[in-house]
């Protein structure tokens, strides 16, 4: 087992996984006496380079661990699970504010494709997750769940085998200069590399998706049941052999959504579908290489895409069906 071997100060703890070669528990449950060590207001725990095995257990941060800062060395600190359980979590938080996690890699659990999340997270307001690898997860690799104000920068999500990041009823939230990425092609329940539900006012912006695989479901990125959603600067891409669904997807009673300056390109169906949503704002997208429509409008209202450049769409720039005021402009 880890062992914890400093303490910087009372708030600032290190642990070392080379500290004795018996890992034969956990690594997880160093780690966490480190976070119960730490005083009611808070503190990092830094985590030095190696591997942390994670056997049966996983971090915890309960309504009592505010204000904790999980920091690791780069990828060279790696938090390991080996370990295929149905619903294994890496890190589990429940209720804690102003947690940050910044600095290593997250890998493991990997055979389950409805199980095994890298991150979970609820109730958790001011989260920030910078810098961290994640890397062939199960299912979701991070879940932000019913909070206000997360932040995800500068991350890497690797080898997606579900979703990459899901924001669900999570609001107010800044995505921003983050890799999402999928290359596995042996399973077939593959969603989005990034999902949003009832994530009003979040930003995604600066982000680069790219996909080489034909298994996705649910298009690149999507969102469900947002207002006042903003995509912006991002390049939502596939291998050209191996297309799949729609490259942004905005459904389901959407509501002042903008959609601008991104490059989507080579996806089997539309670049950017909008289902049944209102008052959506398409403006100076590149959208190229498609086989079906560049923007496709179903069943919305009230809505404008305009400065959008198309090319080689097979079906053409635009269509719409069951639209109330939808206005294309192209240049």
């Amino acid at each position: 087992m880890a062992v914890q071997y400093g303490m910087i100060s009372p708030n600032h703890i290190l642990v070392d996984p080379n500290a004795t070669s018996d890992h034969g528990s956990s690594d997880a449950g160093s780690i966490q006496s480190a976070i119960d060590t730490l005083p009611g207001s808070g503190g990092i725990v830094e985590l030095t380079i190696g591997t942390y095995n994670f056997t049966s257990n996983y971090l915890s941060f309960v309504s009592k661990d505010d204000n904790v800062t999980i920091r690791g060395a780069g990828n060279g600190t790696v938090l390991y699970r080996n370990q295929s359980t149905y619903g294994a979590r890496l890190i589990n938080c429940n209720g804690a504010d102003n947690l940050t996690f910044e600095n290593f890699k997250v890998t493991g659990n990997s055979a389950y494709s409805t199980s095994g999340y890298a991150f979970y997270s609820t109730g958790c307001d001011s989260l920030t997750m910078d810098t961290i690898l994640f890397d062939d997860i199960g299912m979701d690799q991070a879940y932000i769940g019913t909070c206000t104000d997360a932040r995800v920068q500068n991350c890497y999500f690797d080898n997606c085998r579900y979703n990459g990041l899901v924001l669900d009823a999570a609001t107010y939230s800044n995505i921003t200069n983050n890799h999402l990425y999928a290359i596995t092609s042996n399973v077939a329940a593959l969603h989005s590399l990034f999902y949003a539900s009832d994530a009003d006012g979040t930003k995604f912006i600066g982000n680069i998706m790219h996909a080489a695989d034909s298994n996705y479901q649910y298009g690149m990125l999507k969102i469900y049941s947002c207002t006042h959603f903003f995509i912006a600067d991002n390049v939502v891409c596939r291998d050209n052999s191996y297309r799949s669904n729609d490259g942004i997807i905005v459904v389901s009673s959407c509501t002042g959504v903008q959609v601008e300056e991104n490059n989507v390109y080579e996806n089997v169906y539309a670049g950017i579908y909008i289902g049944s949503s209102d008052n959506i704002h398409i403006k100076g997208n590149l959208i190229r290489e498609v086989d079906d429509y560049g923007i496709q409008f179903v069943n919305s209202t009230h809505s404008i895409a305009a400065q959008n450049v198309c090319t080689n769409c097979t079906l053409g720039y635009w269509n719409e069906s069951g639209c109330t005021d939808v206005n294309v402009d192209f240049p």
